[in-house]
């Protein structure tokens, strides 16, 4: 009777194994992620500093900045898409500092049918936000379409 029940005993027990294992991977990956999100709301939060002069994609994540210039008027547009609203575009634009420096500066979403009626940005501005770095881009990714003026 033993010997009947050693073969599931053991596969039973491997099974508890496994999944004891993973249940505190995952609540070890829990502790890290909210780790992670406490971060990222401290520095999003933190008093707003002049853009560095050589600014680390790593480092000076999420760095709140300011800076003051004037919008040029030239720009990207990003075609990305949001739920429940749709196609858009994400609006780039160009803010030239006083020291020369071009930033470019994310003014939000616009619904495809509002892209042709929105005029550009233009003039003085005073600009507060946070820096990041885009990383949506991938393999899928296509290039873009610079006679439209459209990226991806």
């Amino acid at each position: 009777m033993l010997r009947r029940l050693a073969v599931p005993l053991i596969i039973g027990l491997a099974g508890a194994g496994v999944l004891i294992a993973l249940g505190l991977w995952q609540v070890q990956r829990l502790a890290w992620k909210e780790a992670v999100l406490a971060e990222i709301d401290a520095r999003i939060g933190a008093d707003a500093v002049a853009v560095p002069a050589t600014p680390d994609p790593v480092s000076d994540r999420f760095l709140p900045v300011r800076a003051e210039g004037r919008f040029t008027g030239e720009g990207l547009e990003v075609l990305v898409s949001q739920k429940q609203v749709g196609a858009g575009y994400r609006m780039v634009a160009v803010l030239e500092t006083g020291a020369g420096r071009r930033l470019l500066v994310d003014r939000g979403f616009l619904r495809e049918a509002q892209r042709a009626s929105t005029p550009r940005a233009t003039g003085d501005a005073t600009v507060t936000g946070n820096l990041h770095w885009p990383d949506e881009v991938d393999g899928f990714t296509p290039d873009p379409d610079r006679a439209r003026g459209m990226w991806f």
